[in-house]
């Protein structure tokens, strides 16, 4: 009985059950909560249409909710190790990428849950992604303290730079797809040139 009654209430979508005389001041903010993955969430992006979150977690999984229900549209499973990283392009090609622990990162449609291709960053695990505004160019911030970069279209590795005396934990583009910031456990802030 209690088992049921726990599940009907911490399941999506499922109205607060414990309510207090005054609201908590972040709950006039709180649009929903989105439950699903079977363990810690690692990562998250919203794609440009606003339309899908994107979720990786250690469960091995991808999720693609629909922003507007909080609803699970598709369950992805092509990972074999926990995802840390996600990241969604701004180009409007409908594609988005996810990295794991043991190196794999994955293209998938957003619309289909199509798995497009594989790539591999060695047996290095992947803790940041980021996807060009302008190119499809997906970086990668890798343990192995490098940070590499590929064409997504012609799925080729096109650059691999190590700057870091570490992991590298965060990568990001600038907003013309030029330059990369990459972040590791060294301390310092990486500005990479592409051109």
């Amino acid at each position: 009985l209690l088992r049921r009654e726990s599940e009907k209430r911490t399941a999506a979508g499922a109205p607060p059950w414990i309510r207090t005389r005054r609201p908590f001041r972040e709950s006039r903010f709180l649009v929903r909560t989105l439950a699903g993955h079977s363990g810690t969430v690692n990562c998250c992006a919203i794609s440009p249409d606003g339309r899908s979150i994107i979720s990786g977690g250690e469960d091995s999984s991808v999720k693609v909710w629909d922003m507007a229900t909080g609803q699970v549209r598709l369950d992805l499973r092509g990972h074999a190790a926990p995802v840390r990283a996600c990241a969604v392009g701004t180009d409007g090609g409908g594609s988005f990428v996810s990295g794991d622990t043991e190196g794999a990162l994955r293209i998938w449609e957003i619309a289909t849950g199509h798995l497009q291709d594989t790539l591999s960053a060695g047996r290095h695990e992947i803790h940041g992604l980021a996807v060009s505004p302008k190119d499809g160019l997906i970086a990668a911030a890798c343990s192995d303290g490098r940070l590499r970069v590929w064409d997504s279209r012609s799925r080729r590795l096109v650059a691999e730079w190590s700057g870091h005396k570490g992991p590298v934990y965060d990568c990001h583009f600038g907003p013309d797809g030029d330059l990369i910031v990459s972040s590791g456990y060294d301390e310092p802030l990486i500005l990479w040139r592409l051109s």
